[in-house]
């Protein structure tokens, strides 16, 4: 395993997506949201008044040795802020020294981030397809390139991965997610399963010949 100790720490298929996953918690308790292929996930392990820890994974579909995921809070939920910067947090499994680290960025333009930055308290591991970060951050931004996480309230977070060994461009893998930390609720487009559709026209059929029909055939 490629593994970086401190210095920082910082919730379906293809065929089936799904909604984020989340479970109740807030006041600390675990609470999280996903990527609709469930291959990213973020967990919020502590929350404090003043800070909040996450635990952000990724399985590359390809078990590779190499991939970078992506963790970030943003004005508009769009990658730059419409310009104005995202707060984003990478992982990637190489870097120049062969090893696994992490790196937090002040994005302003929809192009792949440069110049990280460490942070404190930071863990960020890579070994066969998996990645793991780690890292506690305060709720209010420091200075004027981080963004605020709203300890009550939805925050934008940013998901984004890929293959490189460094970040690079995500393709179709990436998003954003409205979420409270305090509540453990996740707000994002979502899609039905097909077995789902297939049960609601199933509902539908017998409605509409079992109650419509006889109903129609009364009136006349």
């Amino acid at each position: 395993p490629k593994t970086t100790s401190p210095p920082f720490k910082l919730d379906g298929t293809p065929d089936s997506p799904k909604c984020p996953t989340n479970s109740s918690g807030g006041g600390g308790g675990k609470s999280g949201f996903s990527s609709p292929d469930g291959r990213w996930t973020a967990k919020v392990t502590s929350l404090t008044d003043t800070t909040v820890s996450w635990q952000v994974t990724h399985d590359s579909e390809d078990k590779g040795d190499t991939g970078w995921f992506a963790f970030g809070v943003s004005k508009d939920g769009t990658m730059d802020s419409s310009g104005d910067g995202s707060d984003i947090v990478v992982c990637s499994s190489h870097e120049a020294d062969s090893t696994a680290k992490a790196s937090r960025y002040w994005v302003t333009t929809k192009s792949a981030p440069s110049n990280g930055a460490p942070l404190t308290d930071m863990s960020c591991t890579w070994a066969m397809g998996r990645g793991v970060l780690e890292f506690t951050r305060p709720l209010k931004a420091g200075n004027d390139k981080e963004r605020t996480i709203e300890k009550t309230g939805p925050t934008n977070y940013l998901w984004a991965y890929g293959t490189s060994d460094t970040v690079a461009y995500h393709g179709p893998h990436k998003g954003a997610v409205s979420y409270d930390v305090s509540k453990g609720g996740a707000s994002v487009s979502s899609t039905i399963p097909v077995p789902a559709l297939v049960a609601l026209h199933a509902v539908f059929m017998l409605l509409s010949w079992g109650l419509l029909l006889p109903v129609g055939a009364m009136v006349a």
